[in-house]
């Protein structure tokens, strides 16, 4: 869920000192779990979702100089989560003086006690089968499903990440939402069709 808007009060009011170090902190600590956990979903790996999440971080922090703030501090976090994932799934993180210098940072520090927290979290849960359902999904559609659902991102934010829409405009980003919530409408039916199938919830007429 979003943080407190006093949390990105305080990730700006650090960016406009120049304290990039710090507000790199404050963006990992409230949104460093959240961010994990939808690696975890998104990748159902635990050893590329560390890998992913330590590029997420690392990338946050060498990233936030060019922060122009035309998305939230939350949408921004994700669009790097995103393509940290996909960076992971095409090669191994390389390690140089700037990662040197990452891993003595406050921020490395606050990615790695987020890290800790949703995995200690995760380990009380049983997964539903539901969940089982979803991890059969396609990537594209598990991606859509876990902004969407888990994540609770609007559909101009979602539009905004997964949208090929570029710098277009507002009737542009309007017609790419409304083509999502199509897509997602297909994703979740197909969803209670199988889970029909299986058992795991009644047909529609039966009550």
């Amino acid at each position: 869920m979003p943080a407190d808007s006093v949390e990105d009060a305080l990730f700006a009011e650090h960016l406009v000192r120049g304290e990039l170090d710090a507000a790199a902190a404050v963006l990992l600590r409230t949104y460093g779990s959240e961010v994990y956990r939808f690696l975890l979903n998104k990748v159902r790996d635990a050893a590329m979702a560390d890998d992913a999440y330590s590029r997420f971080a690392e990338s946050v922090w060498l990233s936030l100089e060019g922060f122009e703030r035309r998305s939230s501090p939350r949408v921004w976090a994700y669009a790097i989560a995103l393509n940290a994932a996909r960076q992971e799934a095409r090669a191994g993180r390389r390690r140089d003086a700037r990662f040197l210098a990452w891993t003595t940072s406050a921020a490395c520090g606050a990615a790695a006690h987020a890290r800790t927290q949703t995995v200690e979290y995760l380990r009380t849960q049983n997964r539903e089968r539901i969940d089982e359902l979803r991890d059969e999904l396609p990537d594209a559609d598990r991606e859509l499903l876990l902004l969407r659902v888990r994540e609770g991102f609007s559909w101009d934010h979602i539009a905004e990440l997964l949208g090929d829409t570029g710098a277009a405009g507002k009737q542009d980003r309007a017609k790419e939402s409304a083509r999502l919530r199509k897509r997602f409408q297909l994703i979740k039916d197909r969803l209670r069709e199988a889970a029909i199938a299986r058992g795991i919830v009644p047909p529609k007429d039966e009550g």
